[in-house]
């Protein structure tokens, strides 16, 4: 978060676009105001900011917000072409920053979406409510399946701590009731999450997601609100996130928001907050490929 006259610019997403080579960037400003620019030389120079407030005014005859964030982190490009954004939108009635900074809390999960690469924005249904069972749904990430439905794994403030899934054919519509991942441990932290091309996963379906995992101290209690974040963990499927057999641990100490990204040689890299609130927090790059997420290589 970066303050600039008495605001503050972050949720930055990028998304690079594999049938033009732009990149696509959006960012918002106070929680209120969205705005949306591209690269065609590969983030050498950048485009002058377009506002796109107005794709996600659209949300209020439904859902009346006063906050909103897009992301964080990446974000997808289905095998259509479609450009889809994770976005969360809130009441900003309570939460860490108080209804006088517009609050956090109570919140829902939907997504904005481009079909013409960037040049016109659209939003999406609700892909999740605050519930009784799905308590503030918020930061989300986007990964396309292999039969084309999008998965949308969320972050919430639920009791039991764990990631909920939900998926779209479409990438936009008709969400599925969220579904609890039970072997994703979630401290209420945002995560990432990313499909590793067939051919540097030995041909197999691999989907890679990342976040803190402090569910070693569930045995102190239910504390859901108050989890640590450490202990920085990879974990990998190999039959669409329906179960996570790979577990790697990427850093032991104090971390927090991550993201994923595969290069083009195959090569995973991790970038994340490290450190809690102290004078050592900052941000570290880690990278690894398929062969030490498998265990044949250190």
């Amino acid at each position: 978060m970066i303050a600039t006259d008495e605001r503050t610019v972050d949720s930055s997403i990028p998304i690079y676009d594999r049938e033009t080579g732009a990149i696509h960037f959006l960012y918002q400003t106070d929680y209120a105001r969205c705005f949306y620019l591209r690269s065609e030389d590969e983030g050498e120079t950048f485009s002058e900011p377009v506002e796109i407030t107005a794709t996600f005014e659209a949300f209020r005859d439904e859902y009346p917000w006063r906050v909103f964030a897009p992301g964080p982190g990446h974000a997808l490009q289905m095998d259509t072409g479609r450009l889809v954004i994770p976005v969360w939108l809130s009441t900003g009635t309570s939460g860490e920053f108080g209804p006088e900074y517009r609050g956090h809390r109570p919140s829902v999960t939907s997504v904005i979406f481009s079909d013409d690469h960037g040049a016109t924005w659209n939003r999406g249904e609700i892909a999740a409510w605050n519930t009784e069972r799905v308590v503030n749904p918020n930061e989300t990430v986007a990964v396309q399946l292999q039969d084309g439905k999008v998965l949308l794994n969320m972050r919430t403030e639920t009791p039991r701590n764990r990631r909920a899934f939900t998926f779209s054919e479409d990438g936009a519509t008709a969400w599925t009731d969220p579904e609890f991942q039970d072997e994703l441990f979630d401290p209420v932290c945002m995560g990432s999450m990313i499909r590793l091309p067939d051919e540097f996963a030995g041909g197999k379906s691999c989907l890679l997601f990342v976040n803190p995992d402090s569910s070693h101290l569930q045995s102190l209690g239910n504390r859901h609100n108050s989890w640590p974040r450490e202990n920085l963990t990879l974990r990998a499927s190999f039959d669409e996130g329906k179960t996570w057999p790979v577990k790697r641990l990427l850093d032991p100490g104090q971390a927090g928001y991550s993201d994923l990204a595969v290069g083009p040689d195959g090569t995973i890299y991790c970038f994340y907050e490290h450190g809690g609130q102290t004078d050592d927090r900052g941000m570290s790059v880690l990278r690894f490929d398929y062969s030490w997420i498998a265990g044949s290589s250190d």
